[in-house]
């Protein structure tokens, strides 16, 4: 008899966890998390760029010793049309609100395959809250997921990644 409606006993196996999914958090612990993280200070942006042609996307803070790092995204815009795409940059902080820009980390190149989209997204990172926030090492390597592309333009074309990285 299942086998003559397989539609009746998908559906029946939806609704039945549907109940499960619609859990809702307690308003006492939406309240707790809330206070937790909570704060009176409105900064803006601390990463800004010089002119409305450059946008800034995707960062990701991390502690190393007593400096705070950023990576971040920079997309490269043109006044009136589409711009090249993305690079990777790296900032550093003392207190989370003052940055300044050390450079790139993944830089525009012409002629490869990622001629005009370089994103890195760092891996491994403690995101505990109040943990190290620092990078964690997988076979003594950093480790980052890479996206990149040849077409110009925001996020235009087919993008490849996979790629990894290490310091050494």
């Amino acid at each position: 008899m299942i086998t003559k409606h397989p539609l009746i006993v998908l559906l029946f196996f939806c609704f039945s966890l549907g109940g499960f999914a619609q859990q809702q958090v307690p308003l006492q612990k939406m309240q707790e998390i809330y206070d937790q993280i909570k704060t009176p200070y409105k900064y803006g942006l601390v990463i800004a760029p010089t002119t409305n042609n450059y946008k800034v996307d995707c960062p990701t803070v991390f502690r190393e010793g007593n400096k705070w790092y950023m990576t971040y995204l920079m997309y490269n815009g043109q006044s009136g049309k589409d711009g090249r795409g993305y690079q990777t940059l790296l900032a550093e902080s003392d207190d989370l609100l003052k940055w300044k820009t050390l450079g790139n980390i993944l830089s525009f190149r012409d002629g490869t395959w990622d001629t005009n989209q370089r994103g890195g997204f760092l891996a491994l990172q403690d995101n505990t809250w109040g943990g190290s926030y620092k990078l964690n090492k997988f076979k003594n390597k950093y480790w980052m997921t890479y996206i990149g592309g040849a077409s110009a333009g925001y996020e235009a074309g087919p993008f490849e990644g996979g790629r990894g990285f290490h310091q050494k």
